[in-house]
């Protein structure tokens, strides 16, 4: 597990984070270990089950013994040099549907290692700027979802539909 907690903010403006979180893609970003959830966003708060960022952030991952197997067979795991694709479920059984994810790894701000998992917003609506714009923290609590988030990830591609007057 990391040993420090990273703001929303600090996670968000990493290079391998920003252009997915600006698209609406879910994004995971788990412990070496696949067990704990370090950081998400609100898609990929969803993903595992949860309610919103807050719930997820800390918690069990909840992958099931296969995926995280299937994970950790990615060629240089936990040190995967480029985005790999996985297919695999992440529900439990046979009838939960196979998704792929991008893996890759990600170095936190405090220098530790995590592995990035990425999946492309699959939604048509996901095309619009502003469903897009809502959709990036749409699972998250007022605490996470302030202006000063929006003013804080000033270096974040905003959609036209948010001006930085309106944050």
């Amino acid at each position: 597990m990391a040993s420090v907690s990273y703001s929303f903010v600090d996670i968000a403006v990493l290079n391998q984070v920003r252009e997915r979180f600006a698209a609406g893609d879910a994004l995971l970003i788990l412990t070496t270990a696949l067990d704990t959830v370090i950081w998400a966003n609100g898609p990929g708060a969803a993903m595992i089950g949860h309610r919103n960022i807050d719930e997820a952030i800390g918690a069990e991952s909840g992958l099931s013994m296969t995926t995280r197997r299937q994970i950790s067979a990615t060629p240089g795991f936990p040190r995967i040099s480029s985005e790999r694709t996985v297919a695999t479920r992440l529900g439990r059984g046979l009838r939960s549907p196979i998704v792929n994810l991008s893996a890759s790894t990600v170095v936190l701000p405090g220098g530790e290692e995590a592995i990035l998992l990425a999946r492309k917003a699959v939604s048509t609506r996901m095309r619009e700027d502003s469903f897009r714009a809502t959709a990036a923290v749409e699972a998250s609590t007022p605490q996470t979802s302030s202006p000063l988030l929006w003013m804080s990830m000033a270096s974040l591609p905003l959609p036209r539909a948010v001006s930085r007057r309106s944050v």
